[in-house]
């Protein structure tokens, strides 16, 4: 079963593409407050969610070694090849519906490892 995301919600989104579209390739690649992540590696880190299937996620998790904070890290940065702009924001702009929530996956994730 999946919520239904709140049109605000929706309406804050796309406004958030719209600006991110706005941006220049310089600004992409401005660092940002959280340690060695651009711009780019931030949204990518945000649109996650909206990118990753939940076997997606156990998958990138497993890498990982059960540790988020470094597959979150891992997956970030695995952007600097790639256009985060193509890859990440037009699903992000789109979803109506939640996937589910990092935490809602993790209590998933959880519930079938314990």
């Amino acid at each position: 079963m999946s919520e239904q995301t709140p049109e605000w919600v929706v309406a804050q989104r796309r406004e958030l593409v719209g600006f991110l579209e706005g941006l220049s390739a310089e600004q992409w690649n401005a660092p940002t407050l959280c340690d060695g992540w651009r711009v780019r590696e931030v949204i990518a880190h945000i649109t996650m969610p909206y990118r990753y299937s939940a076997p997606r996620f156990v998958v990138e998790m497993v890498k990982s070694r059960g540790n988020f904070n470094k597959m979150s890290n891992r997956r970030a940065l695995a952007t600097r090849r790639k256009s985060v702009s193509n890859n990440c924001l037009p699903r992000f702009a789109t979803t109506s519906h939640t996937r589910g929530s990092r935490r809602a996956v993790a209590s998933r994730v959880h519930s079938h490892t314990t």
